[in-house]
């Protein structure tokens, strides 16, 4: 990834490293992801106040904590070589450990650990298969998804301030235009202009669903639009078609 990333643009501010708050861990199978410091917040909600952000710093690379001064180095300790790096002592052990304790249907201890990391499961719970209760736990160890948002919302351009080169990069039209400078803009009551990235078959395989970004304009139901393909150019327009918009969803919505 990082040899594609610096192919397209070399610049040391876009390397993807979990110290720079741009790598998310996750496991979709059972719904929980964290950043470095989002675990970090975790340690500083069960543990008291540290310092969030220089706790983050050294969980990630050659970086040890020493049991015995209570201090990170970077080296490992003297006569402990197998010494575990800060990432494995803080993140991995735990999260381990904890997946362990489930796996093994010991109720009793079970119930001991997740006293010790205020996780409080009705009794009937406790009778689930393994699967469904690894979840629930895990669940509750990480709550929300704070990790992903706050990278998101850290990294990632808004709509507004990444439609500028959005538009310089996929819009094939003159970028002087009225279309362009209101797709720029994110203008509502510019000409409506949406970009489909995917298309979603229906269940009878009889129609397609479209998935995109509004640039410009409002989109409407029942509104008269043109559905332009690839090879379309005002100069020649067979690659387009005159369609109505049936329907309207927000993708993910509630």
């Amino acid at each position: 990834m990082q040899l594609i990333c610096s192919g397209i643009n070399p610049d040391p501010e876009l390397r993807l490293s979990p110290e720079r708050g741009n790598v998310t861990f996750a496991s979709t199978d059972m719904s929980w992801c964290f950043t470095l410091r989002s675990f970090a917040r975790m340690y500083a909600d069960t543990f008291g106040s540290l310092d969030v952000t220089a706790f983050a710093d050294r969980l990630w690379g050659d970086i040890y904590f020493n049991t015995e001064t209570r201090k990170f180095t970077r080296k490992a300790p003297e006569g402990n070589s197998k010494q575990a790096r800060s990432f494995v002592h803080f993140i991995l052990d735990p999260l381990y450990k904890l997946y362990s304790h489930v796996l093994s249907e010991e109720t009793e201890d079970l119930k001991k650990t997740l006293a010790e990391l205020n996780i409080v499961l009705k009794p009937v719970m406790y009778k689930m298969d393994v699967r469904p209760l690894l979840k629930v736990v895990l669940g509750q160890f990480f709550g929300s998804a704070t990790g992903l948002v706050d990278m998101i919302v850290e990294h990632i351009p808004s709509p507004v301030s990444g439609a500028i080169s959005k538009v310089e990069r996929s819009y094939t039209g003159p970028q002087t235009s009225d279309i362009a400078t209101s797709m720029r803009g994110c203008d509502p009551d510019g000409p409506v202009m949406v970009q489909i990235t995917k298309l979603y078959h229906t269940t009878d395989a009889q129609s397609f669903r479209a998935f995109g970004r509004v640039m410009s304009g409002t989109l409407r139901k029942n509104a008269q639009v043109k559905v332009l393909g690839e090879g379309y150019s005002p100069e020649d327009e067979e690659d387009m078609m005159k369609a109505t918009v049936e329907h309207l969803w927000a993708s993910e919505a509630r």
